[in-house]
């Protein structure tokens, strides 16, 4: 009947008052599967009753406690709301200081997270909010207080890391790529801060503190990981970026967070950096090197990274095809390469790893 009642609100025009009325009861006081069924048609409604839409929008942000319910509004009120930027970010914001002061004891609490924060972030990025902006710096400022809407942030700003052409530039496009870029880095200096830096040993830490903020470390890691695009080309690394361009820009721009990352103590993030770091070879040889040793010699050694059967895999293979296709960046005259190289791969020959012995056991051959 709802359904039926839905339909016809979009064949007729204009809609007979009473059924208007009808609809915006159901979203009042009908059960929770009929209101979920209203706000899920909000972006069809918009186009046949647009006043009738937005006043479903404003009845459920008002009213609406539901959880389930909610999502469904959330994830069709962005095309009702586009030309409302600013009260949807009031509506928005005092919806997510509910859901944090009462947090909702159901299944879809996450989802309902994941919506809030991608509203949030969409009214930040595209429609230049600033109490948005404000919400967003609240998080990088308190970030194991907001653990899982960062790590919801993080996934949504993945595609938006490496947004838009290189050429032609498009100036929307370049705005919302920095913003993303400069949120991630943000985050990232602000955890290393606070949680790496003065506590190599992690002595006197909130155990609670530290495991959440290297849960979200891992969730960045992982979404700039995604983003360059490496997972594609695994296995098949020498191929290198099919834009190069593109690349160089996503190195240029996330140089600051990767270097950041190095110093992070969790063979997660470790190995993700450098698989990210293996795929940019082609683009910046020399810094790459000097990342990839970094991080086992920073992060990686301070958490074990140099035990892991994967880790020694990986960073042989990426000296034996520095040996071949980059020869002239090790037997250059800068000693820092030679010196960071020697360093990480005893790394690896202590932990006992053959490939690492075999390795070095034949590098002055190798590099002759």
């Amino acid at each position: 009947a709802t359904r039926a009642l839905l339909e016809l609100t979009r064949i007729l025009h204009p809609a007979h008052e009473r059924i208007l009325d009808k609809v915006a009861s159901l979203a009042r006081e009908g059960s929770p599967a009929v209101r979920d069924s209203v706000f899920f048609v909000l972006g069809q409604l918009q186009k046949f009753q647009p006043k009738l839409a937005f006043e479903l929008c404003d009845l459920g942000f008002s009213n609406e406690r539901n959880p389930y319910v909610l999502v469904s509004l959330l994830r069709s009120c962005r095309s009702v709301l586009r030309d409302r930027p600013a009260w949807l970010c009031r509506a928005i914001l005092a919806l997510d200081d509910r859901i944090m002061a009462n947090p909702p004891e159901s299944d879809a609490s996450e989802a309902l997270a994941d919506q809030i924060v991608s509203l949030i972030l969409h009214l930040w990025l595209v429609h230049q909010q600033g109490s948005a902006e404000a919400r967003i710096n609240v998080w990088l400022a308190t970030p194991t207080r907001y653990e899982y809407r960062l790590c919801s942030a993080l996934s949504e700003l993945r595609s938006e890391l490496v947004r838009g052409e290189v050429h032609p530039v498009a100036d929307s496009d370049e705005r919302v790529r920095k913003e993303a870029v400069r949120i991630v880095e943000t985050l990232t200096r602000g955890l290393v801060a606070k949680c790496v830096i003065p506590n190599s040993e992690f002595s006197g830490m909130d155990p609670r503190r530290l495991r959440s903020a290297l849960k979200i470390l891992d969730r960045a890691m992982a979404q700039i990981y995604f983003a360059s695009g490496a997972q594609a080309f695994a296995g098949r690394f020498a191929e290198g970026p099919s834009d190069v361009a593109a690349a160089e820009r996503f190195l240029r721009e996330l140089g600051p967070t990767l270097s950041l990352m190095a110093q992070v103590p969790h063979p997660s993030v470790c190995h993700r950096l450098l698989e990210t770091l293996e795929y940019l070879i082609p683009v910046q040889p020399r810094q790459v090197f000097l990342l990839m040793t970094s991080a086992v010699l920073q992060g990686g050694e301070a958490g074990g990274y140099e035990f892991e059967g994967l880790a020694a895999e990986l960073f042989v293979r990426t000296v034996r095809r520095y040996i071949a296709d980059y020869k002239h960046i090790l037997l250059g005259d800068d000693e820092t390469v030679r010196h960071s190289l020697l360093e990480s791969l005893d790394r690896f020959v202590d932990a006992g790893w053959l490939s690492a012995r075999h390795l070095a056991h034949g590098l002055p051959e190798m590099l002759r």
